[in-house]
Formats: structure tokens, C-alpha cells, sequence
């Protein structure tokens, strides 16, 4: 119940449940959120619409990493911890996918790619890509190059 109070008093808000006890954790590996509020069951982050973020949950042995974008409203797909539904980009259902894909937007990082300016076709594609026992930093390289000519023309629409 005081959880559902915080997150209504900040309405259009996208609320990512924390946690760091025995063998639970959940957290944030891709964003930063506008506020960090106590709730009941511990630390809520708080995420304003239309911000890129990875989300990465592990309970004992299984870890599953999330990356998607907060909507205004109500998103397509339910996350766990997270609330509301938001626009789900990548999700990697086990512990090796889940490495994968935090490495890879460590990679992009690295690289001085900024993450949050990235099409969504450019996750759909890493989405199947990411299961490629061969997808490496060359493969990577090669979706950003696929996917430059979206954001190009992105960048000219804003200047039009």
C-alpha cells in the first residue's frame, strides 16, 4: 500500500523495484532515474517517459536482464519489479544471454555510442542477434552500421 502511495504521487512515473537481500537482487545497469524513493519492500527507482533503461533481476541461480523504454501511461509488456508495463526492447531469459547483453551495452559505452539515441530497430535486431554463440564486438559494429541510416534520417526529420 505505501508503495502504490509513492508511485501515485508521482504520477507518469515508471517505478523499478530494488533489492540487495540473500539470494534476491534487482537493479539498474542502463539509466539514470530522477529519483530513488524507500518503499516497503525497499528502494523504488523512479524513471520520467521515454528513457532507455536495463534492468537485471537474479534470484539464486537465474539472472534475466530487461532493456526497455518508459512510456507515458501504460506499456504493451509487463517486467517484473517494474510498474507500469513499458515498451520491452531485449530480454535475456538466462544467465549467459543476460551477461551478453549487459557486455554489450558496456561495449556501446566504451565506444561513446550514446545507448539512449539508439532506434528501437536497432534492439530488435540485437534481440536476435544476442543468442549467436558468434555475436561479438565485429557483429555489434556491423547492427550499427545496418541501423545508421534510420538514425540518419531520425536526425534529419527533427532538423526539417
Amino acid at each position: 500500500m505505501k508503495d502504490q502511495q509513492i508511485i501515485e504521487g508521482e504520477r507518469g512515473s515508471t517505478a523499478l523495484q530494488l533489492r540487495n537481500e540473500g539470494d534476491w537482487f534487482s537493479g539498474i545497469f542502463l539509466g539514470t532515474p530522477k529519483a530513488v524513493v524507500q518503499g516497503e519492500f525497499g528502494k523504488i527507482a523512479l524513471f520520467d517517459a521515454g528513457h532507455l533503461v536495463g534492468y537485471e533481476i537474479i534470484r539464486g541461480r537465474t539472472r534475466r536482464a530487461f532493456l526497455f523504454r518508459t512510456v507515458a501511461g501504460n506499456g504493451s509488456e509487463k517486467v517484473p519489479g517494474v510498474y507500469p508495463a513499458v515498451r520491452l526492447l531485449v530480454m535475456a531469459r538466462s544467465r549467459e544471454l543476460s551477461r551478453k547483453l549487459i557486455r554489450t551495452i558496456g561495449f556501446l559505452k566504451r565506444q561513446n555510442i550514446a545507448v539512449d539515441a539508439l532506434p528501437d530497430l536497432f534492439f530488435s535486431r540485437l534481440q536476435v542477434i544476442l543468442s549467436d554463440p558468434r555475436m561479438g564486438e565485429a557483429t555489434i559494429r556491423q547492427l550499427l552500421l545496418k541501423c545508421r541510416k534510420p538514425i540518419e534520417s531520425e536526425r534529419l526529420s527533427q532538423l526539417a
